[in-house]
């Protein structure tokens, strides 16, 4: 560092500054309800306040599968979508980590259905 004073005089000294690295901060996606064999997608938001960090994303679909989410990082969205071929209620884990570690994990439910659960129709039991 240099400093000039008002008569022109200069002198130097060494400033050591530690920072530390932020973790990203991740729009939690809403809660999906959808049939099995639909499409689920999500498109969401992320930030950190290291701009020059760069960033990956991995989802955890809950049904064995864990693949890389596309990360945009001039929009700062990630996107992703996903067919289930069981129904079931699944916790959905987002992973997004940058380029120094720092990570944040955010999840959503995806509830995959069958059918249409209104539309069920009870028999009465027959006495025999």
């Amino acid at each position: 560092m240099f400093i000039t004073d008002d008569q022109g005089l200069i002198g130097t000294d060494i400033m050591f500054v530690t920072s530390k690295n932020v973790a990203p901060t991740v729009q939690t996606p809403t809660n999906k309800v959808i049939l099995v064999q639909d499409q689920v997608s999500i498109n969401i938001n992320y930030n950190d306040p290291g701009i020059l960090d760069t960033h990956t994303a991995t989802i955890n679909w809950k049904d064995g599968t864990i693949l890389p989410a596309t990360i945009n990082p001039i929009t700062k969205k990630i996107s992703a979508t996903h067919f289930y071929t069981y129904a079931g209620i699944y916790v959905v884990e987002i992973t997004v980590t940058d380029n120094g570690g720092a990570t944040t994990l955010v999840t959503f439910i995806v509830d995959v259905s069958n059918g249409d659960r209104n539309n069920l129709i009870f028999l009465p039991m027959i006495n025999r």
